[in-house]
């Protein structure tokens, strides 16, 4: 929570006050897509992403009447090594990426793809990168209980393979 939902916060705090005299601004906030489900032994991780959309959804509206823009960028499995340095529940480094991630976008591919959605004219409020994962998100949106039942069985082979 501190550094992915508070850190954005405080920095939309300190630079929002100087873009609203100016009349003119974005602020952009990265996201994911666990941001709209929860994942196994992802739980502190998804809650954070949830309120990070949450929070930026609640200053959309907020600015909407002023020059200023904020928006939310939630990529889908970038090929980093964040989960690798990540700590479990013990406290230890994770040491490994899942299988998805090591297969996921690189960074500069998600970075090519942000500008290009954010040069064109009108910045959309809420942008999704990602490979197939991105579909999950109206998939659980119009299909709940499918997508409970589906992403329980994937998440269990995944943790039966890892274990």
């Amino acid at each position: 929570m501190e550094v992915n939902f508070w850190a954005a916060v405080a920095l939309t705090k300190a630079v929002l006050p100087h873009m609203l005299s100016r009349n003119t601004g974005q602020i952009w906030t990265v996201s994911s897509i666990l941001g709209f489900f929860g994942s196994p032994k992802l739980a502190a991780y998804a809650a954070s992403k949830f309120a990070v959309i949450g929070y930026f959804e609640s200053l959309q509206y907020e600015l909407q009447n002023s020059g200023v823009h904020a928006g939310i960028l939630s990529p889908g499995f970038i090929n980093t090594s964040v989960t690798v340095k990540s700590l479990g529940p013990n406290g230890a480094p994770i040491g490994v990426n899942s299988s998805a991630q090591e297969k996921g976008m690189l960074p500069e591919v998600l970075a090519r793809k942000f500008l290009k959605k954010t040069a064109r004219g009108k910045l959309p409020k809420h942008i999704v990168i990602g490979g197939y994962e991105r579909f999950s998100i109206p998939f659980k949106r119009f299909f709940p209980n499918l997508f409970s039942l589906v992403y329980s069985k994937l998440t269990n082979v995944t943790r039966k393979k890892n274990a």
